[in-house]
């Protein structure tokens, strides 16, 4: 039941049963991405106020900037009530953006190619390639981009082709590649 995919959320329903009451838990989380996840809940049932505590001494339904991981929550009503539940947020990969085309032409509109969302990763590595599989571009530095030059000047218009290798924290080393067009 559980489908975890970028910008969906998983939605869970609990009856937890505490000493003399039942409480309803749902709860809503999203996975851990380049924005960290996040977890909304929602209790009822119980006796007068309930209280909900995270397991690092907040409170509150709403949590947000969550790692991946396991989360104890501790559920306790005005009568003294309680109950605990244990929130999963998923690890999952920040996906990497890059333009597929660009125009190096001096107008300040579109000169540079930049992969979105690799400043995310702790090591990265772009190259870029022309068709005859020169390297005309290597950068490990964040928001460094590609200004379509290679030993200083311009390439001739065309496809070339990048790779991107990074690790994730969550899962290893990755590679991505693709094709970049120059139009001018």
């Amino acid at each position: 039941m559980k489908t975890i995919l970028a910008f969906f959320s998983v939605l869970l329903s609990l009856l937890c049963y505490s000493q003399n009451n039942v409480f309803t838990i749902t709860y809503t989380t999203s996975p851990a991405s380049c924005v960290k996840g996040s977890a909304l809940l929602s209790v009822s049932g119980g006796v007068g106020s309930i209280q909900l505590q995270w397991e690092d001494g907040s409170f509150g339904v709403w949590k947000n900037g969550l790692e991946a991981g396991n989360y104890y929550i501790l559920i306790n009503d005005s009568a003294g009530n309680d109950t605990s539940i244990t929130l999963v947020i998923d690890p999952q990969p920040c996906f990497l953006q890059g333009a597929p085309s660009f125009s190096p032409n001096g107008d300040g509109i579109n000169d540079v190619w930049y992969v979105g969302n690799i400043g995310y990763y702790d090591e990265f590595l772009i190259q870029v390639y022309n068709r005859w599989g020169q390297k005309v571009f290597e950068s490990r530095k964040d928001m460094e981009g590609w200004d379509g030059k290679w030993n200083g000047q311009p390439v001739p218009d065309g496809t070339y082709y990048y790779i991107a290798e990074f690790t994730d924290k969550y899962f290893g080393k990755q590679k991505k590649n693709g094709s970049i067009t120059i139009l001018r």
